[in-house]
């Protein structure tokens, strides 16, 4: 997804807060879309903000449970608990 690619990017650039809102819109328009979910995560992280990667990932974590009956995906998992080291 091209908001995807265009917030790594803002991430890599070192421009957190633009990274964060356009990994919010990719969520938007794809809630299912883990790699959006990871991105935001990262994002909070880069710019000091650890709580709110936790409640993005705790949210993700609710939504596949409740609509798909799953748990997120290993990579997901592995960066949730990367972050909180």
């Amino acid at each position: 997804m091209p908001l995807d690619c265009l917030s790594q990017m803002w991430l890599l650039a070192g421009e957190p807060a633009l990274a964060i809102e356009t990994a919010m819109e990719a969520v938007a328009l794809d809630q299912f879309r883990e790699i959006s979910h990871q991105l935001l995560m990262r994002s909070h992280v880069a710019i000091g903000n650890p709580s709110e990667a936790v409640i993005v990932y705790h949210s993700l974590r609710g939504l596949l449970a409740d609509e798909l009956g799953t748990d997120p995906s290993n990579e997901t998992e592995a960066l949730y608990v990367e972050l909180l080291g």
